[in-house]
């Protein structure tokens, strides 16, 4: 990510909380420009449709944006 930090990313991740996020300032910066979508399915029933459908808008706007 630090070599590309220009990009847009999505983390998938269901340990994604608070100390993932806070603990990596390119994280919280990459967040906080909106260069990252952090989702956070259930662990034990994986990604949601509302979820991935968040994923899909997200990689949708980034691309239009380009």
């Amino acid at each position: 990510m630090i070599e590309h930090q220009n990009q847009s990313f999505v983390l998938i991740d269901d340990n994604a909380n608070s100390w993932l996020i806070e603990e990596s300032s390119l994280l919280t910066d990459l967040q906080k420009n909106g260069r990252l979508l952090v989702i956070k399915p259930f662990a034990y029933t994986g990604i949601s449709e509302d979820e991935m459908n968040k994923v899909t808008n997200y990689v949708d706007h980034i691309n239009k944006s380009q």
